[in-house]
């Protein structure tokens, strides 16, 4: 059981986390980051929805943030983008027609595009004035999420090892 976990610990040298056995800590050997934390921690979400799941949401993205819990606050803020993307579509288009489903599910692999595509595909279909009196929303949506989207695909794809 110990060599399991001592492998464990030694993929992760590549990527330069170290664990020192005597003090029971992860090191690692680049540069420290810097993070910026904003001066005060207000409300950052105060859109109230119509909708249980995302007030709840929002009030967990809320709290992260107030907490300082930044990471998790982006990460929440990006699972709420994308289920107001989803619902744009489901809204548009209603499920009588397959076609419009892949705009937002990816059938193949059974489950939702994600943001990246989410967002390709709503801007794809802006362009096509498909949204009518709703396109300069839509635009105004549009140019407000894909600045964060780059930043929180950057930050959730660190978290990754693989």
């Amino acid at each position: 059981m110990e060599s399991e976990r001592d492998l464990f610990i030694l993929q992760f040298m590549e990527y330069g986390i170290l664990y020192d056995k005597s003090a029971r800590i992860i090191r690692t050997k680049g540069e420290p980051t810097i993070q910026i934390f904003p001066a005060t921690r207000d409300i950052l979400i105060k859109t109230k929805f119509d909708n249980i799941f995302y007030d709840n949401l929002a009030r967990e993205i809320n709290l992260a943030y107030k907490f300082g819990m930044f990471t998790t606050a982006i990460i929440l803020s990006r699972k709420l983008i994308e289920n107001l993307v989803i619902e744009i579509f489901r809204a548009k288009y209603k499920r009588s027609k397959p076609r419009s489903l892949n705009l937002f599910y990816d059938m193949k692999n059974g489950r939702f595009h994600d943001l990246s595509d989410l967002i390709n595909n709503l801007e794809i279909k802006n362009k096509k004035d498909i949204f009518g009196p709703d396109k300069y929303a839509i635009s105004k949506f549009l140019s407000l999420v894909k600045p964060f989207r780059k930043q929180a695909r950057v930050r959730c794809d660190k978290k990754s090892l693989s």
